[in-house]
């Protein structure tokens, strides 16, 4: 809502000027193609907070670097929601673009992801902008959903998952989580 937005653009205010100059990566909401918003994932919804919150970080804190959306997944149906908020112009409000490339497969299967999300940020804008993985990692929880890993093939898809990063250009890699 409008209301929902004023009061996290006045959130947003008071936190990037409370830590202005540090350089501070500000990542603009989590996941919000996912089910965090009340309805559907709305990217017109979504560009609108980022473009409002973009210019209240530059405003408070120069020095911050801006980075969104925090995909969730990177994908078919991902990366469809994101061409439509790269289509809203979200590319000229943005230092960098976050992803959380979860999978049920090894590392290296982000690669072909990465190239196409490239070619998405080439074709949306001039811009140089960089692919971060603000989220992403191998559980050894167990379930129907998960690849039941012990703990040693979770350490092996660690390191394969920094090193596809590495080679894939991806400058920041968050691990998410260590433990279950």
């Amino acid at each position: 809502t409008k209301e929902g937005q004023d009061a996290f653009v006045r959130y947003v205010s008071e936190v990037t000027s409370r830590y202005k100059n540090k350089g501070i990566i500000w990542e603009i909401w989590n996941e919000p193609n996912g089910k965090y918003w009340e309805s559907k994932p709305n990217f017109k919804e979504y560009s609108s907070l980022v473009k409002r919150v973009s210019k209240t970080i530059r405003e408070h804190d120069p020095s911050g670097i801006v980075v969104a959306p925090a995909l969730a997944g990177l994908n078919e149906e991902s990366s469809k929601w994101l061409e439509e908020v790269f289509k809203e112009g979200i590319l000229d409000d943005i230092d960098a673009v976050s992803v959380h490339p979860y999978r049920n497969s090894n590392p290296e299967t982000v690669a072909y992801d990465y190239r196409n999300l490239r070619s998405l940020i080439t074709k949306s804008t001039k811009k140089e902008v960089p692919i971060l993985s603000g989220e992403w990692g191998y559980s050894t929880a167990r379930g129907p959903n998960s690849l039941n890993l012990d703990e040693q093939k979770q350490a092996e898809y660690f390191v394969r998952m920094f090193l596809i990063n590495v080679l894939s250009d991806v400058p920041i890699s968050i691990w998410y989580d260590w433990k279950n």
